[in-house]
């Protein structure tokens, strides 16, 4: 009777050990599918959003290499040491969110590529701030 009960409880064991890893699997599989249909986007759409993350990169550079330009320009007019940190400090932001546009230049683009003059973009001109 004892081996019996024993085979009985095994057998239910591994039933409810199947059923679990089914159950598992399934509600596994559901969410993965829910997860994939709302992460679906068209190329335009991503084509779209690239863009505009790569414009608003470009446009935070122009606005902190601006105030890095008038920095140094106050700096020349009166130079202290003052005006020198603040220019400095003044290029450090700057080059920080331009370093972020570095991963947006590997196709070509008019900063890396040259114009119909031969002229080179002006990456290197970039890169070589002080």
């Amino acid at each position: 009777m004892a081996k019996k009960v024993k085979r009985n409880f095994l057998l239910l064991f591994i039933v409810a050990a199947i059923a679990i890893v089914i159950s598992l699997y399934y509600n596994n599989r559901e969410k993965t599918t829910n997860e994939a249909q709302k992460t679906s986007y068209s190329k335009s759409q991503l084509a779209a959003s690239y863009s505009n993350l790569v414009s608003d990169y470009y446009n935070k550079t122009r606005v902190k290499t601006e105030t890095m330009h008038d920095a140094i320009n106050a700096f020349l007019a009166n130079p202290s040491e003052d005006l020198l940190n603040l220019a400095k400090n003044k290029w450090i932001e700057a080059r920080k969110v331009y370093g972020i546009t570095e991963a947006f230049r590997f196709y070509g683009g008019p900063i890396d590529g040259t114009n119909q003059f031969g002229e080179e973009g002006p990456e290197g001109l970039l890169n070589s701030w002080p």
